[in-house]
């Protein structure tokens, strides 16, 4: 079989399916161990007056072996047969692939017990996945969908120019917006996964201020630290993820470098 070739048993025998790159890895939990998803254009080349059927290929692989575990052949979300597919992530039940993006977005989950499409979103642009909740951009608002069914599970704010989302870990993200009706104004901030609101406590001590910049991370859970710019005053603040109270931070950075955790 020649390179970048491979064979799927299917119901009309052997298919020789051509891939492309991949479109993204992701990792889940699978009993003690960790399984990493990856998703592939692939083609599978017609015959006769039959014309080429462009496909996805989602393969789950054993991160400690190496091993295949499985891999599922899907159809393409129809208007959408070119293009690799971005792979937002995936929880215990779903993995959620984007096609596209922006306004001719659209995103579908896949069950990983039936390895089966079972819900489509048109204008959904997925960026990844929390447990039960897929985070992304519909049209103009910031949305979270559940991955169950692809259902509307909340909405963060709408009629925005411009998003920035980005996974900080512990169930928490942050999202750097446009704001409605103000020109040139960025509003950043951090977000529950599951319920697209600042965390309880968060909101009340006004720590944050909302910044025009906003980047975090999880620091193993002892604490969220955040890099934060509002009026050109940056600093670094870490946060108790129990209480949202201040541990500390510093400002004065320059250069646009970066905190590190050591």
């Amino acid at each position: 079989m020649a390179a970048g070739a491979r064979a799927a048993q299917g119901h009309h025998g052997v298919r020789r399916l051509r891939r492309r790159g991949p479109g993204g890895e992701r990792a889940r939990r699978r009993g003690a161990g960790i399984a990493l998803l990856a998703a592939f254009s692939v083609t599978e080349p017609g015959s006769g007056t039959t014309p080429d059927r462009p496909l996805i290929e989602l393969t789950a692989v054993a991160a400690d072996s190496g091993k295949r575990l499985w891999t599922a052949t899907l159809e393409r979300p129809e208007g959408h047969e070119e293009g690799d597919p971005y792979l937002a992530g995936a929880d215990a039940t779903t993995a959620v692939l984007t096609f596209d993006g922006d306004s001719d977005a659209v995103s579908v989950g896949v069950s990983l017990a039936t390895r089966q499409t079972t819900w489509t979103e048109q204008g959904f642009d997925a960026r990844f996945v929390g447990t039960g909740v897929v985070v992304g951009r519909g049209g103009a608002t910031v949305e979270g969908r559940r991955t169950a069914d692809g259902s509307k599970a909340w909405t963060y704010l709408d009629r925005l120019d411009e998003t920035e989302l980005s996974p900080v870990g512990g169930g928490l993200f942050t999202a750097v917006v446009g704001a409605p009706f103000e020109s040139e104004t960025r509003i950043g901030d951090l977000l529950a996964v599951s319920t697209g609101k600042p965390p309880a406590g968060l909101r009340a001590g006004r720590t944050l201020s909302e910044p025009d910049e906003l980047s975090c991370w999880w620091a193993e859970g002892s604490a969220v630290v955040c890099e934060v710019e509002k009026d050109f005053d940056e600093r670094v603040i870490a946060l108790d993820p129990e209480n949202w109270a201040e541990f500390w931070s510093f400002s004065g950075l320059s250069g646009g470098s970066r905190g590190q955790l050591l």
